[in-house]
């Protein structure tokens, strides 16, 4: 770097073993600098913007995500990445275009209709939402987190009977699956059951 400071590659080349150190803040300083300087590696963009990501930085992680398919990556987990970005900064239908676009390039995992059901939710399509949530309980019938999505928003769409079912599947299947226990004890309390939130609640304290 002392040598040639206006070579972006250098700074790429450390920033690695920042990565591999854990050491967040140089290497982010490392990526920052590298984009700077004109960088043209989409793996610059990709790892930064998952770094932007964990800081909470959504808007500035899809745009590194947006750099990095203009610079050629096309592959599905760069949609999935940019999609959980895109929901976390309340972009709910781009976020469904990008699990969309991911399960096109054949990402077809529990965990991608899961994604995508949020993000349909999100975007006030709960149809669509309990559709997706079909197909992720069909490839992984012994999760009980998809029952419980799916049972919070049967829940939002006020179909009490569908919403408790739902979280008692996913108490069958985990006793101590502490969110059904939650959402079940706020639908009891919603429809003014207290006896029943009592307990429910007392799970989860």
């Amino acid at each position: 770097i002392r040598a040639n400071p206006r070579n972006p590659v250098n700074y790429e080349r450390r920033a690695l073993i920042w990565l591999q150190g854990g050491q967040t803040e140089k290497l982010m300083a490392d990526y920052d600098r590298a984009v700077e300087l004109g960088s043209k590696n989409p793996a610059v963009y990709v790892n930064r913007a998952v770094q932007l990501a964990t800081q909470g930085e959504f808007e500035k992680a899809v745009a590194d995500y947006d750099m990095a398919n203009r610079l050629g990556v096309n592959e599905a987990y760069l949609f999935v990445n940019r999609g959980v970005a895109q929901l976390a900064a309340g972009h709910a239908e781009k976020a469904v275009e990008d699990f969309t676009a991911a399960m096109q390039r054949g990402e077809k995992t529990a965990s991608i209709y899961l994604n995508r059901a949020a993000a349909y939710q999100a975007a006030n399509q709960e149809i669509k939402a309990i559709d997706d949530l079909a197909e992720a309980i069909r490839l992984e019938p012994k999760n009980p987190a998809v029952y419980h999505q799916r049972g919070m928003v049967w829940q939002s769409m006020e179909n009490w009977d569908k919403a408790v079912a739902d979280f008692d599947q996913a108490i069958q299947l985990d006793a101590k699956f502490i969110p059904a226990y939650s959402s079940r004890g706020f639908l009891w309390f919603q429809r003014k059951e207290p006896a029943k939130a009592i307990a429910d609640f007392a799970r989860v304290i």
